[in-house]
C-alpha cells in the first residue's frame, strides 16, 4: 500500500474527527506489521476491523479519498490551475472548484466524461459550441472562459458562482415564494432572450442548470453547450434529446425543428416546479412520461398551492402550452410579462444560500433601550464556516427538519438537532435528538445555559455564541 494513501486516509479521518491520532498511529502499527508478513491490507481495513469506524464511515472516508486523489491528479495533468474540490457532476462530467493561477482568481472547471470526451466528432462540435458560450455577456448567464486539453484530459473553464442550484434548494426548501419564483423567471428570460439574438438553445432549462449566487441572483449554466451534450446523448441513447421531465412536447416527439420556444415550456415547467414543489409530469416510465407532455394537460398550480395569484398561473400555463405558437413570441416578451410580475408581488422573504437557511429569526427591532442585546450563533468550522445568524428572541430550534428556524444541510445532523430558549437574561440550551447528541465546549452534553463565546459542535459545523448590540449601535 503506497506511504501516500495510508497518509491521506489517515489525514481524511482525523479532519472529520472520525478517531484519534492515538488510534490511527495503533492502526498504522498494525497495517506495517501485516504489510511486513506479505498480507495485501489496507489501514480502511485495519480501521474496520478494530471498531474505529463503521460501514457508513468506511464509505464515506472511501469516497473523499477518491475525491481527493482526483484532485491531486487533475493538478498534476493540467497547468495553469490549482484544483481545490469537486463540487458537483453534471450532465456532461465532473465540475471542480479551481483557482486560475496566472491571475488568482477562482474558476468552476468541468472536467467532460471519458464517454464524451472520446468521441472526436463530439469533441469538434463541443469547441464550435464552446467558443459560441465564450462570446455571452449577461449577468444571468454563467460566463464561459476556456475550453482546452491536456493530461487526456478535456475541460471547460467557467466563472465560479458562490451558491446553489435552484434543484439543491428545492430539495431542502420544497418550494419557493411567488415573488421569488417570478424574479428567477424574468432573470432567466432575460438569458435566453441574449441567446437567442445569437442564435443558442439551451434545450436543457431545469433547476439543476440554473444557480443563485451568494446575492440571490439567477444564473443559467451550460448555455451553448447543453445543445452539443444532449445531441450526443440522444445519438447514444435513440431517444429525445433533454431531461425529460422538462421536456417540451416537441422535445417529446424528437423533432429536430426545435426553437427558442422550446426553452421557454422548459423554464414554464421549472417555474411550475419551484413554486407548488412539484414536477407537473410524473410517470412509472419514460414513454408514460413522454406521453403525458405530448397530450396531458397540467393541474393548474393554484390548485396544488394556496394563494398562487391568477396572474402568475396564467404566465406559467401560457409557457407550458403544448403548441408552441401559443406561448410568448419571443423570450423578451416573456422577460417583460414576468418582470411586471415581480414588481406587483411583495418582496420574498430571506433566502440564505449554501446549507443554512433561517426560517424567522428575526430578533426585535426597537434599539431604544441600549441593555438590548441579538443572540448571534457564528459558524467557526465546517462548510458555512464565516456565516452568522441571529436566533429568535424566544426560542429557536437548529436541525435539518422543515420546523426548525435554522435549517443545515448535512446529511448527517439529525431532523432537529437542538433547541435555544430565552428565558429571563438567560438562554436554555437542549439537545433534542438521542441518536444525535451535539458537544457544549468539548463535552456531550443535553441541557445546558449558554453563556457567550460558549462553542457548540454539530457533527462537522462548529458554531459559537454570542450576544451583539444591533449593527446601529455598534458604530
Amino acid at each position: 500500500m503506497p506511504e501516500e494513501e495510508i497518509k491521506l486516509i489517515a489525514k481524511i479521518v482525523l479532519k472529520n474527527n472520525l478517531a484519534s491520532e492515538t488510534q490511527i498511529n495503533e492502526c498504522i502499527s498494525e497495517l506495517e506489521a501485516q504489510l511486513k508478513s506479505g498480507k495485501r491490507i489496507r489501514l480502511i481495513d485495519v480501521l474496520f476491523r478494530r471498531g474505529v469506524l463503521k460501514k457508513s464511515q468506511i464509505k464515506a472516508v472511501i469516497n473523499a479519498f477518491e475525491q481527493t486523489n482526483k484532485v491531486q491528479l487533475l493538478n498534476s495533468s493540467i497547468p495553469n490551475f490549482k484544483f481545490l474540490k469537486n463540487v458537483g457532476n453534471g450532465t456532461a462530467g465532473t465540475v471542480y472548484l479551481a483557482e486560475q493561477l496566472s491571475i488568482g482568481r477562482r474558476v468552476a472547471i468541468k472536467i467532460l466524461d471519458e464517454e464524451l470526451a472520446a468521441n472526436p466528432g463530439f469533441i469538434r462540435n463541443f469547441q464550435r459550441e464552446a467558443k459560441s458560450a465564450a462570446s455571452l455577456n449577461h449577468p444571468n448567464v454563467i460566463q464561459a472562459i476556456d475550453f482546452g486539453e491536456s493530461g487526456g484530459y478535456h475541460y471547460f473553464v467557467m466563472e465560479y458562482v458562490d451558491g446553489e442550484s435552484l434543484a439543491t434548494i428545492l430539495k431542502r426548501e420544497r418550494r419557493l415564494d411567488e415573488s421569488r419564483v417570478a424574479h428567477i423567471g424574468y432573470r432567466i428570460a432575460s438569458a435566453l432572450q441574449h441567446a437567442a439574438k445569437h442564435n443558442l438553445i439551451h434545450r436543457d432549462v431545469k433547476p439543476a442548470n440554473i444557480m443563485l449566487n451568494s446575492q440571490g441572483q439567477a444564473k443559467l449554466c451550460d448555455l451553448g453547450l447543453a445543445r452539443t451534450i444532449m445531441s450526443e446523448h440522444s445519438t447514444r441513447s435513440g431517444t429525445a434529446a433533454g431531461t425529460p421531465a422538462y421536456m417540451s412536447p416537441e422535445q417529446a416527439m424528437g423533432r429536430g425543428d426545435l426553437d427558442f420556444r422550446t426553452d421557454i415550456f422548459s423554464l414554464g415547467t421549472t417555474l411550475y416546479h419551484l413554486l407548488t414543489g412539484t414536477i407537473p409530469f410524473k410517470a412509472n416510465n419514460l414513454p408514460e412520461l413522454l406521453d403525458k407532455i405530448v397530450n396531458k394537460d397540467v393541474d393548474f398550480p393554484s390548485e396544488l398551492t394556496h394563494g398562487v395569484s391568477p396572474e402568475t398561473e396564467e404566465v406559467i400555463l401560457k409557457m407550458m402550452s403544448k403548441k408552441r405558437e401559443n406561448r410568448p413570441e419571443t423570450a423578451d416578451q416573456l422577460a417583460s410579462m414576468l418582470k411586471k410580475l415581480g414588481d406587483k408581488l411583495p418582496p420574498a422573504p430571506p433566502l440564505f444560500l449554501n446549507a443554512v437557511t433561517v426560517r424567522c429569526a428575526i430578533p426585535p427591532t426597537d434599539v431604544r433601550h441600549s441593555e438590548f442585546l441579538v443572540p448571534m450563533l457564528y459558524v467557526t468550522e465546517g462548510a458555512d464556516e464565516g456565516k452568522r445568524f441571529s436566533l429568535c428572541w424566544n426560542e429557536t430550534i437548529l436541525g435539518r427538519h422543515n420546523s426548525a428556524d435554522i435549517r443545515l444541510r448535512d446529511r448527517w445532523i439529525s431532523r432537529q438537532q437542538c433547541k435555544i430558549t430565552k428565558k429571563g437574561d438567560k438562554f436554555h440550551f437542549e439537545v433534542l435528538s438521542k441518536s444525535s447528541p451535539m458537544d457544549l465546549n468539548g463535552e456531550r452534553v443535553t441541557e445546558a445555559t449558554l453563556k457567550p463565546d460558549d462553542q457548540i459542535t454539530c457533527y462537522k459545523t462548529k458554531m459559537e455564541f454570542k450576544l451583539k448590540a444591533p449593527l446601529n449601535q455598534q458604530r
